[in-house]
């Protein structure tokens, strides 16, 4: 009896002394940060300044809590040479601590864009775990400081941050932009063969309106595409999976319009595509597959009932979707971009000859080739 009694004497004391031990040795500290004190950072602006030394021009907008109005905004402006200098000087004039950690946006103007050096300048996303990488980046046809101060302004628009990250999301989802965040811009970067695209916005009387697409070599943005075109891009880059709008311009179509209305609004339900690399003779030989199916929305009253004329307006589209294509893809060869990531199959699949050439300068003369199938699923409720 005498020794059970012992043995549990033992046993809470150990316990006791393991319980001491770890209170002392496993200490830690909470950063505690109330939400109420910090100002959290929704979108960064970034763009040259205007003085003789060019530094940067650093925008910050965060929500300016407790001022009694509705989606007041607190704008920072400061110029710097550094991301993390430009924040630690505003620290010192914002009525809150400035905390990165919730940024949503970082708007880039084009000029800066044009420049390169972009994956420099934002290293310090991928330096600091604190910094988000879902941070969408954009970029800016004009001032992003511009845009901010006149966007607060704004009398039936949300703060600026979250306009500007509910336009994007609504872009993306139909297909108008391609979706650029810094863990994409960053994995495209050292992508030899993959080139980054970001959504254009541009500050217009009282909105802001998304005008198209860069183009990127590298970190330095080489061109640009207009919303009709990224659509395009978006299907044979990726592929559509939601209803996406394309207007169509067919001329000999076009021709039996009214002066009231003309081209056909055809809404691309969804698309697939394959992309094939073969090297004939030295140089790459591109082939692109596409298949569309959709739905006509928009045209004229006729007989689109009748096979012959059913027809005729498919294979109208359908040249107009070929040549498209085409031309974008042309264009990103003048302009030195591999945003369809084409660098990647011939380093995938003809890795020796990945290895002999510059791809930059052989993707400016390879042969592409675009196949294009479509299917109208219908074309009204009543004809």
């Amino acid at each position: 009896m005498k020794g059970v009694i012992k043995k549990k004497i033992e046993r809470i004391i150990i316990v006791f002394i393991i319980t001491t031990l770890s209170s002392t040795i496993f200490t830690g500290c909470w950063d505690q940060k109330i939400y109420e004190r910090v100002g959290f950072i929704l979108l960064l602006g970034l763009e040259s300044s205007k003085e003789k030394h060019k530094k940067l021009l650093v925008t910050y907008a965060n929500p300016a809590i407790g001022l009694g109005r509705k989606n007041q905004v607190e704008l920072n402006v400061q110029e710097a040479d550094l991301l993390r200098q430009a924040r630690e000087i505003a620290r010192t004039k914002a009525s809150r601590p400035l905390e990165a950690g919730k940024i949503q946006e970082i708007l880039i103007s084009k000029e800066l864009a044009e420049k390169g050096g972009i994956h420099d300048l934002l290293s310090i996303f991928s330096r600091d775990p604190l910094n988000p990488a879902l941070a969408d980046l954009v970029v800016v046809d004009g001032s992003p400081n511009e845009l901010c101060k006149k966007s607060i302004l704004f009398p039936d628009k949300p703060r600026v941050g979250i306009y500007i990250h509910q336009l994007l999301e609504a872009a993306s989802k139909d297909s108008k932009i391609v979706e650029s965040r810094i863990y994409n811009f960053d994995t495209q970067y050292y992508a030899e063969g993959l080139d980054t695209i970001m959504p254009i916005v541009k500050l217009e009387t009282n909105s802001v309106k998304i005008v198209g697409s860069a183009l990127f070599s590298r970190d330095k943005m080489v061109g640009n595409i207009d919303v009709k075109q990224t659509t395009l891009m978006v299907a044979m880059r990726e592929k559509i999976n939601r209803a996406a709008e394309y207007i169509c311009k067919v001329p000999n179509i076009e021709d039996a319009h009214s002066n009231t209305k003309s081209g056909i609004a055809f809404t691309i339900k969804d698309s697939k595509k394959k992309i094939n690399v073969s090297i004939d003779n030295g140089k790459p030989n591109i082939n692109i597959k596409l298949k569309f199916r959709g739905m006509i929305d928009e045209y004229i009253w006729d007989s689109m009932d009748k096979e012959e004329k059913y027809r005729e307006v498919q294979s109208n589209i359908t040249d107009e979707l070929k040549n498209e294509c085409i031309n974008i893809i042309k264009y990103t060869q003048e302009v030195g971009s591999d945003p369809l990531g084409i660098g990647d199959i011939v380093r995938a699949k003809h890795n020796d000859y990945w290895k002999k050439v510059n791809w930059k300068e052989v993707y400016k003369t390879a042969q592409v080739n675009v196949d294009v199938k479509l299917e109208i699923l219908n074309h009204g409720l009543i004809y």
